[in-house]
């Protein structure tokens, strides 16, 4: 195999995984955010706070790769732009969803 044709599928093994971050962390945001009305204790609260600063984590690790694979493999530039904007539209549902949750605990 080609030094070119091994850097092609591991550039779009990268760019899998961020569209299947992107769609995995809005999914677990909107569970969250459905069962907000269920939260009966402190606990529930702060294991939602928790995951979702473990999901933002995970979201700025893919990201930033997401981000040097374009410096690196610019033949799919396009295509990993469209998964960084794709990972961004997570950002305004995940502040939202951290500002209602102190409102949850009164």
């Amino acid at each position: 195999m080609t030094k070119l044709r091994t850097m092609y599928i591991l550039a779009n093994y990268i760019k899998k995984v961020g569209k299947t971050t992107a769609v995995l962390s809005f999914l677990s945001a909107t569970v969250l955010f459905l069962s907000l009305p269920s939260y009966t204790n402190e606990f529930s609260v702060r294991v939602s706070f928790y995951m979702v600063i473990a999901v933002v984590l995970i979201n700025l690790l893919v990201g930033m790769m997401v981000i040097i694979c374009c410096f690196f493999y610019p033949f799919i530039r396009k295509q990993l732009i469209k998964v960084i904007g794709l990972m961004l539209i997570n950002i305004p549902i995940t502040v939202f969803y951290l500002k209602l949750l102190p409102y949850t605990m009164s």
